[in-house]
């Protein structure tokens, strides 16, 4: 499973779900009129607090799961660093019938970039284009983001210029992918190109944005190849 500690509030979270059981309505004792909801929000509560296997074993004994469910376990095990756990529980899903929504596609793509699987990642943004959600900026950004970290610069790239909406995040993931990659060297032009539009953006967002773009382009600056 994870290394990742526990968190500090697991002892909250038990003293939570010890109370709704004192008042009799514990989803887990019986499945006759089982609240699905309910579950869901304390199987969330100890993944959330860490407690990974207990929330495991929680899912597991569910006679009923929806989407939220789902997406409740895979989020955990991806937030936790368990990519392996994420992706195919994943699979487990699409196997019994559920349709991925957003956030099961941002984790499958953080879990691929995490293990530098670029075969599952291709299937996986395969399988993105064919439900029609390629043109998604937030799925885009990840989708950067994970090709730049298995080492395809080119689709990275590709997938960067077909997006619809570029924000900072867009922004920030392919000049990072430039740099980490030397392309910054090789092409120059395009690379400054990409900065000089990037701290455009950022400064027409204000005092924030352009602090955070400082910070930003510190850390650019610190790969870049002398």
């Amino acid at each position: 499973m994870c290394s990742k500690p526990l968190s500090r509030d697991k002892d909250a979270g038990n003293w939570v779900h010890s109370c709704v059981c004192q008042l009799g309505c514990d989803p887990f004792e019986s499945n006759l009129n089982f609240n699905v909801i309910l579950a869901t929000a304390i199987m969330d509560m100890y993944a959330k607090c860490g407690n990974l296997r207990y929330a495991r074993d929680l899912f597991n004994d569910m006679p009923q799961r929806n989407l939220v469910t789902w997406n409740s376990m895979i989020g955990a095990y991806n937030q936790y660093g368990c990519a392996v756990e994420a992706l195919n529980l994943s699979f487990d899903m699409l196997i019994v019938g559920f349709v991925p929504d957003k956030a099961i596609f941002l984790s499958g793509i953080g879990a691929c970039a995490h293990l530098g699987a670029p075969a599952l990642g291709q299937s996986i943004h395969a399988y993105i284009l064919k439900t029609n959600n390629g043109s998604d900026t937030f799925i885009g950004t990840e989708l950067v983001d994970m090709y730049s970290k298995i080492g395809n610069t080119i689709s990275s790239q590709e997938i960067f210029s077909k997006l619809e909406k570029k924000d900072e995040m867009a922004w920030a993931s392919m000049v990072t992918s430039l740099a980490i990659h030397g392309l910054a060297k090789e092409a120059p032009n395009t690379f400054k190109r990409m900065i000089m539009l990037f701290l455009m953006r950022s400064h027409s967002l204000g005092f924030c944005a352009h602090v955070a773009m400082l910070g930003w382009l510190k850390r650019v600056k610190d790969i870049l190849p002398q």
